[in-house]
């Protein structure tokens, strides 16, 4: 089975705020994750923004980012 997982799911993943733990439910399921061509970009403008906003560090934005392939068969 795949589930495709949008960009709202995928931010959970990388940045603890509501809906963080529920998010993280879906990578222990041992499913196949699928998500829009455009989710990981977005993924990066979102991130961009809590860099701005000092929700998260420029540092921590960067892991994110690079831990992002693991979890997809890109």
């Amino acid at each position: 089975m795949t589930i495709v997982v949008d960009t709202s799911v995928i931010v959970k993943w990388l940045v603890e705020e509501d809906g963080h733990a529920e998010a993280l439910l879906l990578l222990n399921k041992g499913v196949r994750l699928a998500c829009p061509d455009l989710a990981l970009p977005e993924v990066a403008n979102v991130l961009r923004r809590k860099v701005r906003t000092n929700d998260t560090t420029q540092s921590q934005a960067a892991e994110s980012l690079a831990r992002l392939p693991k979890y997809f068969d890109l």
